[in-house]
């Protein structure tokens, strides 16, 4: 019933259903390649920052597993942020 409760607080929030497909989509692009996981520890590594590890935002506890996420996901922005700059720049610059 709590998780329920949970569920209904969270689209009273502004921008949560974008803040919410955000977060997945960072996890999805993780989540799915070793070799980008990888790269965004070294970086981790590199700036000093313990990078978590990121997760779904879904599952029986919810309201757990969504402030696991949006810990991590806040944890690792500036690995993530510099990994997104690197790829982007990469990809760009042939």
């Amino acid at each position: 019933m709590e998780q329920l409760g949970n569920a209904d607080a969270f689209k009273e929030v502004d921008y949560y259903e974008e803040w919410k497909e955000i977060m997945q989509e960072v996890y999805n692009y993780y989540h799915k390649s070793g070799k980008k996981r990888h790269g965004l520890e070294a970086i981790g590594r590199e700036l000093l920052e313990n990078v978590l590890k990121l997760s779904g935002s879904h599952g029986i506890r919810w309201a757990a597993a969504q402030l696991r996420t949006i810990r991590a996901l806040i944890n690792d922005l500036p690995s993530i942020a510099v990994d997104l700059e690197k790829t982007a720049k990469s990809e760009v610059c042939f």
